[in-house]
């Protein structure tokens, strides 16, 4: 049990980090190369001489909402310290309510991000023209140009990262759900042990 108890104190914190991480990471998304296409992208749309417009409001939407996820994902972690889940012995009802909601907050993060990083990286790498001219718009002279040899295509690390960070939330729900699993099944031996050794017991003859 002692062992246990060490485990799920762990993975309480981790929780927390892992949860913080998709925050954090929602913020650095549009950093780097992706976020420097806004910046080829004049205010008039029928301007927009590299297509990155599709690229541009996608990301932007996916940060938003990822950043709301974010938020509720660190209150789902919050929620497991506030029921406990990482000091008691005995789970709880609420414990379980608790580990319930953080896990289903953990796999909608994962199946939003796998979607929503897959249809970004797409628009960035597929959907921009990058052999394209950006004219006096950027940081490029007139006389050059995107092409597949450019650094900003080449630099994808912001949606690598997303990838990355999908299997740390999905190995910290494993584990998470592997702690709960194991604290029932501990609780549920205590139980029958104690149990038995009430049967066990034998009655005392009155005087």
């Amino acid at each position: 049990m002692k062992t246990q108890m060490r485990f799920q104190k762990i993975i309480a914190l981790l929780s927390l980090i892992i949860a913080a991480l998709v925050f954090v990471y929602a913020l650095y998304f549009l950093t780097g190369s992706p976020g420097r296409v806004a910046k080829y992208i004049p205010p008039e749309a029928n301007e927009d001489m590299i297509n990155g417009q599709d690229f541009f409001d996608a990301s932007q939407s996916f940060v938003d909402v990822l950043t709301v996820l974010g938020i509720i994902f660190i209150l789902s972690a919050v929620l497991l310290y506030v029921m406990g889940c990482q000091k008691r012995r005995n789970y709880y009802l609420t414990n379980y309510i608790a580990v319930g909601i953080y896990l289903v907050i953990a796999v909608a993060v994962i199946i939003y991000m796998i979607i929503g990083v897959s249809n970004c990286m797409n628009l960035y790498l597929n959907g921009i023209c990058w052999d394209s001219g950006t004219g006096q718009y950027g940081i490029y002279n007139v006389a050059d140009k995107f092409d597949r040899q450019n650094p900003l295509y080449k630099e994808y690390t912001n949606f690598i990262l997303g990838y990355v960070v999908c299997v740390l939330v999905l190995a910290c729900a494993g584990c998470l759900a592997l702690s709960t699993a194991l604290k029932y099944k501990l609780m549920k031996g205590e139980k029958q042990l104690l149990q038995g050794a009430t049967v066990a017991e034998p009655v005392k003859e009155e005087a």
